[in-house]
Formats: C-alpha cells, structure tokens, sequence
C-alpha cells in the first residue's frame, strides 16, 4: 500500500512539474521568454554569472579565493589572462618568466592589488591599471611603455626612467 501511495506521489510530481514548464528531455532552454498572458516575447535579460570557485589559465586551475597569485607561463597570450578578471581578492599577482601579453584590461577590476609584476611583455597602455589604487609596488620593466601617467599614483615602479 505504501509503495503505491509513493509511486502515485512520484507521478504527479512528474506531471506537474512538466506541465509547469519542467524540462524532461533535458532540452536547450529557449533564447526568449514567452509571457502567456499578453503572448508577447521578451528577451532575456543578461544575468551575471555565479560567482567562479576556480579560473583555469593555460591549463592551470587557481581557486578564486586566492589573494597572491604567481603565474609561471611564457606562452601566455591576451585571450589566456582573461579569467583573471574573476580573481577579484587577489592582492599580489606575478608574471614569472616573461610572456607575450599586452591588454591589462582583464586586471581592471583587481581593485584590491598591491603588488603587480608585469616585467618582460609587451605591454605599452596602462590605463587599465589607473583605477588599481591600492597598488604600491608595480614591475614593469622590458616594457615598450612610453605613457607613465596612469600609474603615477603608485608608490613603487620598475622600469619607469
């Protein structure tokens, strides 16, 4: 009697959750949202991601919690720091070895460094870097930089003349 009264449960359970919308066949959602009440389509919205546990930059995976970071890679590209955006505790960060990169626009948001080692790449605009106000030391030699002014603020810098 009891398995019945379960298996019964079950079933409606099924049905009310397909007839709500579910998603048994585990199906793409759609790329709009219909409202059944003016049968109008609405876009839906950008929502942000769920906050990342982990990053994987060139085959590596560094936890988000991280507050210092040393990154030992010289085969990193523009397209490989993206994830850094995501680091956001991060107060010290390293580049150890050189590496080919030239947007610092992932590092942006990286409000709470106070230690960046950039040394030996190819970057030349550092105006990603003005809003990193906490930052008071900064490496930047081997640098092809000619615009200084974005870092001014900073205590400590490498490879300015």
């Amino acid at each position: 009697m009891k398995k019945a009264i379960c298996l019964a449960v079950l079933f409606v359970l099924i049905a009310m959750v397909t007839a709500c919308g579910g998603n048994p066949n585990n199906e793409a959602p759609p790329e709009t949202i219909t409202d059944s009440h003016m049968g109008d389509d609405v876009e839906t919205a950008d929502i942000p991601p769920l906050p990342l546990s982990y990053i994987t930059i060139a085959g590596e995976r560094f936890d988000t919690s991280e507050t210092v970071l040393f990154i030992v890679n010289t085969d990193l590209t523009n397209a490989d720091i993206i994830p850094l955006r995501y680091m956001t505790n991060l107060t010290q960060l390293f580049f150890l070895g050189g590496t080919q990169i030239s947007d610092l626009t992932p590092l942006a948001g990286l409000i709470n460094l106070t230690m960046l080692d950039l040394n030996n790449n190819q970057i030349s605009d550092l105006t990603p870097l003005a809003g990193l106000t906490n930052l008071e030391w900064l490496d930047l030699s081997g640098n092809p930089i000619t615009d200084w002014s974005p870092v001014a603020h900073v205590g400590h810098v490498e490879g300015r003349l």
